[in-house]
């Protein structure tokens, strides 16, 4: 993998690359112009319940028990080739009925 000077560009790579990894299509494209307020769902300011994700085995479990909100990296050294069919059962209407606040 080059080197890339930009945070940004490694980023993309990483996404790509994590995207491969599990089979996913890669449909990610950027935005040409940043609005700030769209007419679309925005979810970048969302308050969830900090008991709605659904748990998955962890390393130190039994010492620290679930720890969530840990990213895409810790599920995939945790489960591994099954991270795409954890990913493809999570419920999604049970996250999107659990929004407290969309600012």
């Amino acid at each position: 993998m080059k080197k890339e000077t930009y945070l940004f560009s490694f980023t993309q790579k990483i996404q790509q690359a994590i995207l491969k990894l599990l089979n996913f299509e890669n449909n990610i494209t950027n935005t040409k112009i940043y609005k700030k307020r769209g007419e679309f769902l925005d979810l970048r300011y969302i308050k969830w319940d900090n008991n709605i994700q659904q748990k998955y085995d962890q390393v130190f479990f039994e010492k620290h028990g679930f720890i969530q909100n840990l990213s895409i990296i810790d599920l995939l050294f945790n489960y591994g080739p099954e991270t795409k069919k954890y990913l493809n059962n999570i419920n999604i209407d049970f996250f999107l009925n659990n929004i407290k606040n969309i600012s």
